[in-house]
């Protein structure tokens, strides 16, 4: 428990900083776990600060392409979902607000966008079981699909930014494969990979 976990290592644009997430020990008389928080520092190994703080874990960190902000899934708000701060440190912000929570994301060419995978969220139903604690599950039986989302990398003041569904239909993203997906250099347009299904056979249909 006592050896740190290193992830995420992410060099600035300008090659000058590291941001990297670290999963350190937290241990009380009423838990035992792991807290992941992101750092920040020089490339040469020097002037490294905690940049996430809170009683939720942060992971996931990416520069901008200019190097002025950090996007980071964060589960403060209850689910994994992107914030977005200032590199040079303040108050983030949140950009998505998702019930499934927020998987791989990847800001586009300008650095205006943020595309990201997001699981289907649960229908009526479904919302139904888990409220009356109805938690059996079905091997490869009503798998949800993900698809791919885009939002704005900027919020107004007290407004959530609108994210817009790119994808949709009888298949799912196939996140494994570095990420799933990536956009052109000119931002117009994303390549992804997909899959028919979730079931365990389906990887070979991709």
């Amino acid at each position: 428990m006592q050896v740190s976990r290193i992830s995420s290592v992410q060099v600035s644009p300008d090659g000058k900083r590291v941001a990297f997430a670290a999963a350190l020990p937290v241990m009380t008389e009423e838990e035992s776990q792991y807290l992941t928080q992101i750092y920040v520092g020089k490339t040469d190994g020097s002037g490294y600060y905690q940049f996430t703080h809170g009683v939720k874990s942060s992971s996931s960190p990416q520069w901008s392409p200019d190097g002025a902000w950090l996007a980071f899934i964060s589960e403060r708000s209850g689910k994994s979902n992107i914030w977005l701060a200032r590199a040079d440190g303040g108050e983030a912000c949140q950009l998505t607000d998702v019930k499934t929570g927020v998987g791989v994301f990847k800001w586009s060419p300008d650095g205006s966008r943020i595309a990201f995978v997001m699981q289907d969220p649960p229908d009526e139903k479904e919302e139904k079981a888990a409220r009356g604690k109805d938690d059996a599950r079905i091997v490869d039986g009503d798998s949800k699909m993900s698809h791919l989302w885009i939002v704005p990398a900027r919020r107004a003041e007290g407004k959530m930014p609108e994210m817009r569904r790119l994808t949709g239909g009888d298949f799912t993203l196939n996140v494994q494969y570095a990420g799933g997906f990536d956009w052109s250099p000119d931002g117009r347009k994303i390549v992804f990979t997909h899959t028919s299904g979730t079931s365990a056979d389906s990887w070979t249909l991709a």
